[in-house]
């Protein structure tokens, strides 16, 4: 039950307006006690540099709940694109953006994994022979994609085990290398 109040990207976006706020009231700190004169004559080139990162945050925010393989082909969302078309400062908070984005997806597609492993572990200890499937799993649909590719999360034996993981955010398949951070995911620990 828990992991499935994980599926999704809403504590990303939760994030987001935090942040938001928090940069509210960091460009009211720097700009209370100026004069209005002085600051929209001397001060409104940095002026617009700071409220330029409340822009950012407003485009952000539509996408902020889209998987990775979505917002990363989405011409809109400014999540992945620097220049973000919003300035200085805008530009410098992008490389956060895109790390925050990144660790919501990865947190989605663990949580996921983990929600197919146990899947499985109850459907092999009744089949232990068969190759599972996911679509025979009992999950809703969205609980088995993969967030950085929008296909199936990837089943694999690994041992006596099963590996579930996501291809991360390269796209690319590593074989589930989940334990050097190449591919998100569980499954046990291989040594070679």
């Amino acid at each position: 039950q828990e992991l499935a109040r994980q599926n999704d990207l809403q504590p990303f976006l939760w994030t987001l307006k935090s942040e938001r706020a928090i940069a509210v009231s960091g460009i009211q700190d720097q700009f209370s006690g100026v004069r209005g004169l002085v600051a929209n004559t001397i001060g409104i080139s940095i002026k617009i540099q700071y409220i330029a990162i409340l822009d950012l945050f407003d485009a952000v925010l539509p996408s902020a709940t889209e998987p990775w393989h979505v917002a990363t082909v989405n011409p809109k969302s400014p999540l992945l694109k620097t220049p973000t078309g919003f300035g200085f400062l805008a530009d410098q908070t992008q490389a956060s953006l895109e790390a925050a984005y990144s660790a919501a997806n990865r947190r989605l597609a663990v949580s996921r994994s983990l929600r197919v492993f146990n899947a499985l572990q109850q459907t092999t200890a009744e089949q232990p022979k068969e190759m599972p499937s996911l679509s025979k799993l009992d999950l809703p649909s969205d609980a088995k994609v993969d967030p950085f590719s929008g296909d199936p999360l990837i089943i694999k034996q690994q041992g006596d085990d099963w590996a579930v993981y996501s291809v991360g955010k390269d796209g690319k398949d590593d074989g589930g290398d989940i334990h050097g951070g190449k591919d998100y995911g569980v499954g046990p620990h291989i040594r070679e």
